[in-house]
Parts: structure tokens; sequence; C-alpha cells
């Protein structure tokens, strides 16, 4: 039987509550019996679920409960993942009440609400993969525009999120997960739960039989519902997101969005910029940190005094005698090297071995464009002999 009540609050995308429970029977009868042990197990069950799913870990229990003639009833009880203690125990207490109407004396049952789950049987069924019954559900309405951006972005979204669950170190087989859907401006909103008494391998396998069995992919929302699992994906917030970040995008941030290869093409080529962008403002700023640290440690005040008494306009203008006396006429002998603003020498009889002088022929083009060369040439050279003085230090 199925109860579905549709909250229309929502116009563009229906909220869909249901209650869904299917009966079947064992092999030895269709029902039971008024007044049999069967039917005293089976009420003893429930109240013992009602009561233990409180406490119990993971919002998940089970419980076997039988009497002198054997009759067995073993149940379930499991609620979703983010549901708090209160919530989930007025869940499957409504659960309780409502089976025994639902499937009157049937031997088998089984009750998906949408936060909890509620399941009995004569046999045993603890930790065992169980594929059906089943039942799916799906939102009324269904994705008509970019339909192949809205597989891709399910698919995907369905993977991942079946991959963190399956995965859970601690045994809780639960996840969800959402994803930004640009072309409808608004999330998608994944869940996917094992019962936890599976092995990994059981759990995955449970979700991949829940995933291949939705038929109507363009559906905006819908639920596949096992014994031993449940998977639902909706447009709208199903669960509780109080801890979650809100992911539509900021203003002028990209995101990998769904909307083919163009989107994506253009987020790789913003990273590539601005991540190098990144590393290249750090460098710098890390650069100008020990520069400054450095010339803390080398204070140069009394250079700077010095060299700005020598390097006045006058101080440069030197007669061709005057130069030839200071180089030897030139001489090989005390030329250093040759460098764009002419060829440079040391001194005869410098009392400062940093001063050093550059000579270039094209004196004879005036005094000014003479003393701007000069000017620039020993500025220059006085710095980079003064550096490396302070580095060999």
């Amino acid at each position: 039987m199925q109860l579905f009540l549709l909250d229309t609050s929502i116009a563009t995308s229906p909220i869909l509550n249901y209650n869904i429970s299917r009966c079947y029977n064992s092999s030895l009868s269709s029902t039971y019996p008024l007044g049999s042990s069967y039917e005293t197990n089976l009420n003893h069950l429930f109240s013992t679920l009602d009561s233990q799913i409180s406490t119990a870990k993971h919002g998940f229990t089970t419980h076997k409960q039988e009497s002198q003639n054997h009759d067995s009833a073993f149940g379930l009880a499991m609620c979703q993942g983010d549901l708090d203690s209160v919530d989930c125990r007025d869940c499957v207490q409504m659960a309780s009440r409502q089976l025994p109407l639902l499937c009157p004396r049937a031997i088998q049952a089984i009750l998906w609400k949408e936060q909890c789950m509620l399941r009995y049987s004569n046999e045993s069924f603890f930790s065992v993969f169980q594929e059906n019954p089943h039942e799916e559900v799906y939102n009324i309405n269904n994705i008509t525009t970019n339909i192949s951006s809205w597989f891709k972005c399910l698919n995907d979204t369905l993977n991942e999120v079946i991959l963190m669950a399956a995965s859970n170190n601690s045994g809780y087989m639960y996840a969800t997960k959402e994803a930004w859907y640009s072309p409808m401006n608004r999330n998608l909103f994944t869940l996917v739960q094992c019962t936890p008494d599976l092995s990994k391998e059981n759990c995955t396998k449970c979700f991949s039989v829940a995933k291949s069995r939705i038929y109507n992919m363009s559906s905006r929302g819908g639920a596949v519902l096992m014994p031993s699992c449940t998977l639902r994906y909706e447009i709208y917030p199903f669960y509780d997101t109080s801890t979650l970040q809100d992911l539509a995008p900021p203003p002028n941030i990209a995101i990998f969005a769904y909307r083919g290869k163009k989107q994506k093409s253009a987020t790789i080529l913003v990273v590539a910029i601005i991540v190098p962008l990144a590393i290249l403002g750090m460098l710098i700023l890390s650069g100008i940190y020990l520069l400054k640290k450095k010339a803390r440690k080398y204070p140069s005040r009394d250079f700077q005094n010095v060299f700005h008494d020598l390097a006045t306009a006058e101080s440069l203008m030197f007669e061709l005698g005057v130069l030839e006396a200071a180089t030897n006429n030139f001489s090989d002998d005390l030329k250093l090297g040759q460098g764009g603003f002419g060829s440079v020498y040391k001194p005869l009889n410098a009392l400062d071995p940093s001063i050093i002088l550059v000579c270039n022929h094209l004196l004879c083009q005036g005094s000014v464009s003479f003393r701007q060369q000069q000017q620039r040439a020993l500025q220059t050279q006085c710095v980079l002999m003064l550096r490396k003085s302070r580095y060999n230090q």
C-alpha cells in the first residue's frame, strides 16, 4: 500500500511525503492466526523497537522476540541519519502503530516512511543483503531543458555520495551530498543510507542496484526504497542542512557547474591564472621583507651622504689631461672592464678602492651629455661594488 501527500506550498516543486508499505508472506502460511504466539511476539517486538531506538547507535536497532513455541519475530528499525533521538523515536513509534493496520496479520511486512523504516519477519534477515521488495517514487515534475547536463549532474553526485557512504569507516553507512546545478540556479540534494549491519561490499552492491532502478532520471526528485538501503534525490533540502554551507556560487567567482565543456574550460583557465599570480605575489612580498631586513642590518646613511657630495654636476667635470693622468693614459693595466657606458678604470693612487672612472669617448658631444652619462655610470657601479663588499663580510 502506498500513501502519498503532496505539499503544494512550493508550486514549482511539490514536496513528496510518503508512507509506503509492502506486505508479503512466508512460504508457511499466508497470514498468522489471531491470538497466536506469533502475534504476541510481534506486539512485544514493536514495543521493544520503540524503546530501543531512542538510544540506538546510528539510529538503528534490531531485535528478536521469541517464546516457548518458537514463533520468533525478527524486527528492524532505522531512522534517517540526520534525525535526532526524539524525532527518530517519534517516527518509529508512528510506524509501529501504522504497519499492523496497513498489513493486517501479515507474516512479513515493511514500511518506508520519509524519515524512518520499520520491518519485521518470521525469518532472520539481519546482516543479509536483500533488494526485494522494492519501491520507486518520483517528483511529479520533470526536467525539460538542459537534460544532458541534468543527467550528468545527478549521475556524478550520486556516484560521489554512494562512495562516501559505503566507505564510511564509522559504520554509519549514511551520507549526503549537494551540488550546485547552474541551469536551474539551485542545489541538488542527495542522500543514501544502508542498514549498518551490512558489510561494505553488500552496502555498495545495494546502492548500485538502487541507482540502476532509477527509471525516470528526468524527474526533479525521486527515491528508491529497498529493505537493505535507500537512495533519494531532490532539488529542495529534505534532510537537516543546518551544518552545511550555502552552496550557491558567490558573485564573480568561477565554480564547476554543469553547463558543458565551455564552462569547465573557463574555470580551469581562471584557476590557471589566479594560482600563479598568488604565488608570485607571495614571492614578491617575501623578497621585500628580506631586503628590508638586510637594509636594517647594514645601514647606508653615511655612504649616501658621501656619494651626494661626489656626484654633483660640477664634480664630474674633468679635463682630458686629468683623466689621462688618473688612468695612466687609459692603460689596459688599470682597466677593469668594458660596459655599456664605456671603459671602466681603477684610478691611480685612489684613497677609496670603491672609486672608479668610467671613460667614454663621446666627450665631444658636450659637457651636459657627458655629465649625465658619468653621473649614472658612477652611481650604478659604486652601488654594485659596495653591495658586493657587504655580502662578502
